[in-house]
């Protein structure tokens, strides 16, 4: 049988290194998503009906979308984010989706043609994209 090496003091500070800089990044990139340039657009076919910023909020806003079945019901809470609670549409996926809080998340409504998105609000004159 080979004998089994035991870790040595350099090891440790090795392992404790590398959990201190888990730790870090995960911290780094928590705290640099803002959820004061976020903003929910609504959307019916290709036209923007709403958009609400995030930090705009103080409590809880419905925003109605009229399709030709009835309305959509979106809910945006300030803390949780944005969710349908109503569609007239027949499986109801679009309210089982749940909430949306972060930059690039989707809710469709699809049978309604209905659209959320939270995107993140950018400033005037920076770019959309940078292709390299």
């Amino acid at each position: 049988l080979p004998e089994v090496s035991k870790m040595r003091k350099n090891d440790y500070l090795l392992i404790l290194l590398i959990i201190l800089l888990a730790a870090g990044l995960h911290f780094f990139l928590k705290t640099s998503e803002t959820d004061d340039d976020l903003a929910f657009e609504i959307r019916h076919g290709d036209n923007v009906i709403q958009t609400v910023k995030h930090s705009a909020l103080t409590t809880t806003g419905e925003f109605s979308v009229n399709t030709h079945d009835g309305n959509v019901l979106i809910e945006i809470d300030p803390i949780k984010g944005a969710h349908i609670i109503e569609s007239p549409c027949p499986d109801k996926l679009c309210i089982h989706q749940g909430y949306i809080s972060k930059n690039g998340q989707t809710i469709l409504c699809l049978p309604q043609k209905v659209m959320v998105t939270a995107i993140a609000d950018k400033k005037d004159g920076e770019p959309d994209a940078v292709l390299r």
